[in-house]
């Protein structure tokens, strides 16, 4: 499986643009993910995670959410954005050195998870790696089984006031910021 047509199976699965990024949609979109897999990359999919997944897409879609908010997952809290300094409609770019924090981020993590996920993929290959004996190559699978999904997130690669953090709304009688209304909180 090359980890770019797993991205694009990923990418090419997203259900309805304009849902909340909580953590059912990002199971809903992992379960149609899985759709678009051939047999070998769920083959290699259930060498590289857990048992317990069940080589699922959909059952690690919001992992990565989970793990961040752990002691050991906290350094990746930064991984899931990136904040340009866009102007729309004058100008939208992304400037890796300008835009990504010195704790990373969502272009860092996924070309760094992706590296570790293609060695990964050469492990199960040649044999040397079954039945989710790695959590390295586990966690790899599931952070960009995440980020593809969260890179789609309108406030997750944007830098206007803060990925829309700093844009108070009122939404079902409640004060929030947008951001927050799509992630579906």
């Amino acid at each position: 499986m090359r980890a770019s047509h797993f991205a694009a199976a990923l990418v090419g699965a997203f259900a309805a643009p304009g849902l909340a990024w909580n953590t059912d949609i990002h199971q809903q979109i992992g379960f149609a993910a899985e759709k678009f897999l051939s047999p070998a990359a769920k083959a290699i999919l259930s060498e590289i995670l857990e048992p317990e997944s069940g080589a699922s897409l959909g059952r690690i879609g919001a992992w990565a959410d989970a793990h961040r908010g752990t002691p050991e997952g906290r350094h990746t809290t930064t991984w899931h954005w990136i904040n340009p300094a866009d102007q729309p409609p004058s100008f939208c770019n992304v400037h890796y050195n300008r835009d990504c924090t010195s704790g990373g981020c969502i272009v860092s993590a996924l070309a760094n998870e992706t590296q570790i996920l293609k060695s990964c993929i050469r492990s199960v290959k040649d044999g040397k790696l079954v039945g989710g004996a790695n959590a390295t190559c586990a966690n790899a699978a599931k952070f960009i089984t995440h980020f593809i999904m969260d890179i789609a997130q309108p406030m997750h690669v944007t830098g206007i006031a803060r990925g829309g953090n700093d844009i108070p709304v009122v939404f079902g009688g409640v004060t929030t910021n947008l951001h927050a209304i799509w992630d579906g909180r």
